[in-house]
């Protein structure tokens, strides 16, 4: 009997300390932030317990609070350091206030939040390096804040992160190819920044490019290779009017490549290699002067597809193109004579079409050996050129070679 009495009063008496723990970090938040409708000064009274207080919420069987939701209540000022006292707190929703300045590193102290919105305020600094010690974080809300500066790689430490979202903000730098290890992320906003660099190469992302990417406006470099991604390519690309380089290579991309890639000024570089892209190739990629690779690329402009169609004409236009790979799909007639003009063309690649006709003699064809157009329906060299095709035999098809041998 005694013992039991014992232990009633030993579990009452840490239940009111942890409640006394709780309340105090409520009455320090309530002290320091601006309530501009007086929702705290009427509720939050020490006459009634803290877990009926509005906007609070607490757990069993410890009655520690656990999540603290102040969605549009009107209040104001600094997110206090207190809250890093609520140590059971799971949910943190403070969204459509008017709270200003940095968030605190007391709130790494927070290891149970699950779910942080700090949507619709006026956050300032960046995001703190600290954000991984939340390790069970599944949903973090930053949207229509002032936050600036780098995402930090720390960040991409969150595996069991679901959602992302820090859109409207003044966030530049890159997307880290960190971005690769949160497996769970299926929600991702990062539109309306001064985000310049995406990075998200062998991520194991699926499903459609979405048409939001267009709100990655001063984005100059992308980078969705060797993923598991689907459907076409959004016409919303076009609206990237940065955007300089253009990474898609190794997907299951489909249909053809939208005309809307065309208003991209500064565009130099197209990579859509082993897709299942079909259809002619734009006329419209003349407009794009600037379209060159400065590098000898890993993988091919256009090769690995399935389109269709002829050459461009149009391709003369692009004097600054060094490296062009058509490989591998159904392109059919003649290769344009006009494309002599491109006098930059260092490498080129036509094998594995339907092209047929004499292959160009002059600069820059002169360059190129057979192995740039084999396996072709009906192509030939000029037997007079001085060309390096004119001393070599074209094959149609390199595996009639190790037949023969």
């Amino acid at each position: 009997m005694l013992l039991l009495q014992y232990l009633t009063a030993s579990v009452a008496t840490k239940t009111l300390k942890n409640l006394t723990t709780d309340q105090s970090a409520l009455l320090a938040f309530k002290a320091h932030v601006v309530d501009y409708r007086s929702a705290l000064a009427n509720n939050w009274s020490m006459s009634s317990p803290i877990c009926n207080w509005i906007g609070i919420s607490c757990g069993l069987p410890h009655q520690r609070v656990t999540a603290l939701n102040h969605l549009d209540m009107g209040l104001g000022g600094t997110i206090p350091s207190h809250l890093g006292n609520l140590l059971f707190l799971m949910s943190l929703d403070l969204a459509l206030n008017n709270f200003h300045g940095h968030l605190a590193h007391e709130l790494g102290q927070l290891r149970r939040l699950r779910f942080i919105s700090f949507t619709f305020n006026k956050l300032s600094g960046s995001i703190p390096t600290w954000i991984d010690v939340l390790s069970k974080l599944r949903i973090l809300s930053l949207c229509n804040n002032s936050l600036t500066g780098l995402i930090p790689n720390s960040l991409f430490n969150l595996s069991k992160l679901e959602m992302l979202d820090a859109m409207f903000n003044v966030i530049d730098g890159s997307i880290p190819s960190g971005i690769r290890n949160l497996s769970n992320l299926f929600n991702l906003n990062l539109g309306y920044n001064n985000l310049q660099y995406f990075y998200a190469f062998e991520c194991k992302l699926k499903g459609n490019i979405p048409k939001e990417i267009g709100n990655l406006r001063d984005l100059i470099f992308l980078s969705l290779s060797t993923n598991d991604l689907n459907g076409t390519i959004p016409a919303s690309v076009g609206t990237v009017k940065q955007l300089q380089n253009l990474y898609l290579l190794v997907n299951n991309l489909q249909g053809s490549i939208p005309y809307d890639i065309c208003h991209l000024e500064r565009f130099g570089g197209l990579f859509l290699y082993e897709n299942k892209i079909s259809g002619p190739i734009p006329q419209c990629l003349r407009s794009l002067n600037s379209l060159r690779w400065p590098q000898r690329p890993d993988n091919s402009i256009f090769g690995g597809n399935r389109s269709q169609g002829s050459i461009p004409k149009s391709f003369e236009s692009l004097a600054s193109l060094e490296f062009l790979d058509l490989s591998s799909n159904n392109l059919s007639g003649k290769i344009p004579k006009s494309l002599e003009a491109l006098s930059n063309l260092k490498e080129l690649n036509v094998s594995y079409n339907r092209l047929e006709g004499e292959i160009p003699t002059n600069v820059p064809f002169g360059n190129f050996s057979s192995q740039s157009f084999i396996s072709n329906y009906a192509l030939c060299a000029h037997q007079d050129s001085k060309s390096h095709l004119a001393r070599k035999k074209i094959v149609k098809d390199p595996r009639k070679l190790l037949n023969a041998s």
